[in-house]
């Protein structure tokens, strides 16, 4: 089916490759400069102790609630009135 070799005879025909040039070395890493010494911590300063809670003025007895005045008991809703007889 297929003439002159296929993929291979074709494969054969190309030029031979441009050798790549010498890979270029890359230059030497620089190094980093050494890392600045972190500053010892500063000690933080002794927590002051918070004054003792202030006591609370004994809580003032709220008045006795005022009773509310009896519900006036509301008048049964009269759902319908009676035709006054003729």
């Amino acid at each position: 089916m297929t003439s002159g070799g296929g993929w291979f005879g074709r494969a054969a025909s190309k030029p031979p490759s441009a050798p790549k040039p010498a890979s270029v070395p890359k230059p030497a890493s620089v190094p980093k400069p050494a890392s600045a010494p972190k500053p010892a911590s500063v000690p933080k300063p002794v927590s002051v102790p918070k004054p003792q809670s202030v006591p609370k003025p004994a809580s003032v007895p709220k008045p006795a609630s005022v009773p509310k005045p009896a519900s006036v008991p509301k008048p049964a809703s009269v759902p319908w009135r009676p035709r006054p007889r003729p």
